[in-house]
């Protein structure tokens, strides 16, 4: 009796043991790091802050399984880069360094975006970050130029400019292709970039090496290789009930690279579905989106113009006049689509061009998603424990 308790002790210690030195192994280098999202455009000043679990070496993990700490973090930073000076602290609190930013001025050109690339050494690889902002400005305009080809215009240029940038950046560091890792991430329109620009370093630098997780994610391609294998690791997180998300419709084709999550379980609201079916009838292709026209008062808009009118408002232009086009439009083929635009909007809200209170921007908005990934983390854990 008093042997087989022994040899019980022996066996437990050795146990724990084995436990303890595994989880060393795993965690040494786990700590709490506090992280800032939601400042600003370009203000010096930190938004509100976040607080992490972190370790360098989710890195040395694959890359195509969806980890729950890159996506808190990634969710933080893509949010965090409406500010330069808020991403740019999150990434020194990473440990990164040789920081280099684009696209961050006054003057800012429709065919860019807001662009953070940093990078850190860990073990025996370098890894590139790459942090792609939404949509500011004169940036709205491109939003809604879909184009002709595969891949949505707008945001096709704005990856050929990252891509670039990038290439400059490991030309400038002497970075070498073969010991390299990349972790890309975006919201909503940097979101569709970070998707685009995703594929690209697949298709370069191998699926192992890219870890991307993207936001409130427009749709981005009509490429039957979007659910290609090889683009699996590219994760996706959308509200259900966020039409950005849906756009441009997947009646035309389109689709996003890489797997798509949907961070509830909640179906997408009638309104949503509602919407589409409209947007479809009203341009059954992308060529009737630039052509077909419908009457608005005394003008004639096609939905490609519709829509053009929505981004000359959230950049301050001509607000007065493109009010009273949405206002006559509540009396036109488009009436359903301004409801659900401006449902909520007050009459001085809408002449000053602000959609704040506007359910879409609700369901679109940082805020949400950051409270989104909160919650689809929790039960992530929860469910894995």
């Amino acid at each position: 009796m008093l042997k087989n308790i022994l040899k019980f002790s022996l066996v437990f210690i050795l146990v724990v043991g084995i436990c303890i030195m595994t989880a060393c192994d795993k965690g040494d280098n786990t700590k709490t790091m506090k992280l800032s999202a939601g400042a600003s455009s370009g203000k010096a000043q930190k938004g509100r802050e976040y607080e992490i679990i972190w370790s360098d070496e989710v890195f040395t993990q694959n890359a195509t399984e969806q980890n729950a700490m890159l996506v808190s973090c990634a969710s933080i930073l893509s949010t965090a880069s409406f500010s330069s000076f808020s991403v740019l602290e999150d990434l020194r609190e990473l440990g990164f360094s040789k920081n280099a930013k684009f696209s961050y001025g006054e003057n800012r050109d429709d065919t860019k975006v807001g662009l953070v690339i940093s990078s850190k050494k860990i073990e025996d690889f370098t890894l590139v970050a790459v942090i792609i902002r939404g949509t500011v400005q004169k940036e709205w305009y491109s939003n809604f130029d879909v184009g002709y080809s595969d891949e949505h215009a707008g945001f096709s240029s704005c990856c050929d400019f990252v891509m670039k940038k990038l290439a400059d950046y490991l030309v400038n560091y002497s970075m070498r292709k073969d010991n390299l890792k990349f972790f890309v991430t975006g919201y909503s329109r940097g979101g569709a970039v970070a998707n685009l620009v995703s594929k690209e370093l697949i298709d370069k630098y191998e699926k192992e090496n890219i870890f991307s997780y993207t936001f409130a994610t427009p749709n981005t391609t009509k490429s039957e290789d979007f659910a290609d294998k090889k683009y699996s690791g590219i994760f996706n997180f959308v509200n259900p009930n966020d039409i950005v998300t849906r756009l441009p419709q997947e009646s035309w084709g389109y689709k996003k690279y890489g797997t798509t999550i949907n961070l509830s379980d909640t179906e997408s609201e009638k309104e949503i579905e509602d919407f589409l079916f409209l947007c479809n009838e009203l341009a059954p292709t992308v060529e009737d989106y630039y052509s077909k026209k419908y009457k608005v008062a005394e003008n004639e808009l096609t939905l490609y113009n519709y829509m053009m009118t929505f981004a000359k408002m959230l950049c301050d232009e001509d607000l007065e006049e493109n009010a009273e086009i949405l206002v006559n439009s509540l009396n036109s083929d488009f009436a359903p689509l301004t409801k659900f635009f401006i449902g909520n909007v007050s009459a001085e809200d809408l002449l000053n061009g602000n959609f704040e209170n506007s359910q879409v921007v609700s369901a679109h908005s940082s805020e949400s998603y950051l409270t989104f990934v909160d919650n689809y983390n929790s039960s992530l854990l929860t469910s894995n424990s």
